[in-house]
């Protein structure tokens, strides 16, 4: 019988191929200039959170506020996002998607769920709820630490 570390040993590696393979499905450039997984991510973290910090956005990535800064002055270079003061306090700098990327940033969005999308394909609607469910159980737990 396999052992519940075996298991989780399993479940780490897989987690390591989905997310490789999501990443790997960066359409995200309407110049199709190339950019990193991480750097998607903290597209997609921006247009969700318009005006986030860069220490915010290392907290969701779990990374260290300096490669953020990194990432996001590759990301501020090539035109896909903008630094900005807060109105209300200017020490304060905000991270927004540019205007060019904001004008395609639906319909990027939009072909990148649909082609992750198809990696559940393999799942039944129940079963996509119910892996749902388990990754919300593991993300409490995290959020508690």
């Amino acid at each position: 019988m396999i052992s519940r570390k075996q298991i989780i040993e399993e479940i780490i590696s897989s987690f390591r191929v989905i997310k490789r393979k999501i990443m790997a499905e960066n359409q995200w450039s309407p110049q199709r200039q190339h950019i990193t997984p991480t750097q998607v991510q903290i597209l997609l973290i921006v247009m969700h959170h318009e005006g986030i910090s860069v220490k915010e956005i290392a907290k969701i990535l779990s990374i260290s506020s300096s490669a953020v800064a990194q990432l996001v002055n590759g990301l501020v270079e090539n035109g896909y996002l903008i630094r900005e003061n807060s109105p209300d306090d200017h020490r304060f700098v905000q991270i927004k998607l540019s205007c060019e990327i904001k004008k395609h940033a639906k319909a990027m969005k939009a072909r990148f769920l649909r082609k992750v999308s198809t990696l559940f394909d393999a799942l039944d609607d129940n079963e996509i709820v119910q892996y749902n469910n388990l990754n919300k159980k593991i993300l409490e737990k995290l959020s508690k630490k």
